[in-house]
């Protein structure tokens, strides 16, 4: 249990440094709030290991963190919906 508590940990704090670095990098150009995804792909790592329940923990953790270090309470229901529908059309993909 200490193990996986210990993983969860590293790979959420992973994901919040690469949600920061993302944030640092604008794609406005492109569509305004479009980002590249590196926080996903944390997430992305523990899916594909078969820890479905782990990856949505770290994922709706970094969600709150960044929210909370980063950016407004607001952004909160957008990122939380779109790491949601990310996450779960990811867990589909790995299905197929």
């Amino acid at each position: 249990m200490a193990k996986k508590v210990t993983l969860y940990g590293i790979f959420t704090a992973l994901a919040v440094i690469f949600g920061y670095i993302e944030s640092l990098f604008s794609l406005s150009f492109i569509a305004p709030g479009i980002k590249l995804g590196l926080a996903n792909a944390v997430c992305l790592i523990l899916l594909l290991n078969g820890d479905v329940k782990g990856a949505f923990f770290v994922n709706t953790a970094r969600i709150f963190l960044s929210a909370l270090l980063f950016s407004s309470p607001f952004a909160l229901l957008f990122s939380f919906t779109a790491g949601t529908v990310s996450l779960f059309a990811a867990f589909m993909i790995s299905r197929l």
